[in-house]
């Protein structure tokens, strides 16, 4: 019983607004996948580059997003990410019982349950996050009981593969633990398994609509963030930029390692390896955190077990120790309580969905919130206009009409036309530079939609060509004469 409210209570902690919006051009493709019974092979929501050949890499999270939203609408999506993360980290749960031989801390699961969702909750990453999670539990049974559970690792980059890019990391990751598994232990029985194990993952990762394309698809997203947007996109900084809000774990993870290292303990050096590893990759780009969290969790489970048989706890101190996690368990309850008032509040209409999306982003990151009333005049008066949109708001004039066509929207970060990214030809328009008019022209563009600061919005206010339709505080729409 207390193992099922624990996890009720995860499930609750997790059960969050949606705040990604990436997540309605997701959505979207998701439901045009269950509409025609087709993978899409093209760009599905622009007129800039409709016929772009992208790879819709998480296509089957795609349709689950879209299943989850035709069965409950955004509420719905929110209680499947929650029930994403439950899985996730109670799949770690079993993991920390597999290797250690006894009961996980249940408290260490709650308390990190917040982090969790912060690494991989409410994307499509998710689905990533939780295979993460798959792959080291049946490592860690072949390892620890010879478990022939191995041979199910295949079928985990199989289902990869279709949900998340992210099954390049995985196949990665497999690698190291079978390369490590092989120096701590020469069998020969054992090396044929992994090899075979390994072979057959990397081939069923070719189970997919694309193909080898999606290898090509995923590793160019990799390439183009790293060495070229790493500055524009949080989620490819390091760990520990201080705009990402993941110095903190980082730091922990940080001193566990150097506990891990130089503090007797029974966790084996293949763990250890594991998370030193993981963490010096987090360090280049936050991308590696979900595996960094699956190789943390374990072992600090298994360290505070060890400290928690160890420590002679007397009356007193058990006394203290039980009010500190009364009083953490309090807060967790009145967190959980928010949680489902924010989720009533936010998906009662779209417009306080818009204004819940504000309170959720940093000011100083302003240009991405929602400007829901420029949104729906620029959706009801300016259709068949060919608007340029700013990048974040195209998943606004999504979300306000299906059918409508974007100049920009999430998905086009990926998209390399003449050997260049297309977020830097958007950059070169919005910024005035770089022969912005004859790129106007180029895409036949005949009204904006973008934020008061942008170079553009100051510098076709004076051209007597264009003219302002509308205004506010945070968006301005003009069309041209």
């Amino acid at each position: 019983m207390k193992i099922f409210l624990a996890f009720l209570l995860i499930f609750l902690l997790s059960f969050k607004v949606v705040i990604d919006t990436d997540y309605v051009w997701h959505l979207r493709a998701g439901e045009y996948i269950i509409k025609t019974k087709s993978i899409p092979k093209r760009d599905l929501f622009s007129f800039s580059a409709p016929d772009y050949p992208y790879v819709y890499h998480s296509w089957a999270s795609e349709v689950i997003i879209a299943a989850s939203y035709k069965l409950a609408g955004n509420p719905g999506v929110s209680a499947m990410f929650a029930a994403l993360a439950a899985f996730t980290i109670f799949v770690i749960y079993k993991t920390c019982f597999v290797i250690s031989k006894k009961e996980p801390s249940l408290a260490l699961f709650v308390l990190f349950a917040p982090a969790a969702y912060a690494i991989g909750g409410g994307r499509t990453r998710s689905f990533g996050f939780l295979a993460f999670a798959i792959l080291y539990l049946l490592f860690s049974k072949f390892s620890r009981e010879k478990s022939p559970a191995i041979w199910l690792v295949p079928v985990v980059f199989f289902f990869w593969a279709n949900l998340h890019g992210s099954f390049i990391l995985g196949i990665f990751t497999l690698l190291v633990m079978s390369a490590l598994a092989i120096a701590a232990d020469k069998n020969f029985s054992r090396i044929k398994t992994l090899f075979a194990v390994n072979l057959l993952s990397v081939a069923a990762t070719l189970i997919n609509p694309y193909f080898i394309k999606i290898w090509q698809q995923t590793t160019t997203i990799a390439v183009n963030y790293y060495l070229n947007l790493q500055f524009l996109n949080l989620d490819w900084q390091s760990l520990t930029a201080k705009e990402g809000g993941g110095a903190i774990f980082a730091a922990m993870s940080l001193i566990l390692t150097i506990v891990l290292f130089l503090v007797k303990n029974k966790i084996d050096l293949a763990q250890k390896l594991m998370l030193l590893i993981f963490l010096a990759l987090s360090t280049l780009t936050a991308r590696f955190a979900p595996a960094l969290f699956v190789f943390f969790l374990v072992p600090l489970n298994q360290l505070a077990l060890q400290l928690q048989n160890k420590l002679k706890i007397g009356a007193l101190e058990y006394n203290f120790i039980r009010s500190i996690l009364g009083l953490v368990l309090a807060v967790l309850l009145l967190t959980s309580f928010l949680n489902v008032l924010e989720v009533k509040f936010a998906y009662t209409s779209p417009k306080n969905y818009a204004e819940f999306l504000k309170t959720k982003i940093p000011q100083k990151y302003s240009y991405m919130h929602w400007p829901y009333d420029a949104g729906i005049f620029v959706s009801q008066n300016l259709q068949g206009k060919r608007v340029l949109n700013e990048a974040n708001w195209g998943s606004l004039l999504l979300f306000l009409d299906p059918k409508t066509k974007v100049f920009y929207y999430g998905a086009m970060d990926n998209f390399i036309i003449d050997n260049r990214p297309f977020i830097l030809e958007y950059l070169d328009i919005v910024d005035a530079k770089n022969n912005w008019e004859a790129k106007l022209q180029k895409y036949k563009v005949d009204a904006i939609f973008l934020p008061n600061s942008l170079s553009l919005v100051k510098t076709l206010k004076k051209n007597s060509q264009w003219e302002i339709v509308y205004i506010d505080n945070l968006a301005t729409v003009m069309v041209k004469k």
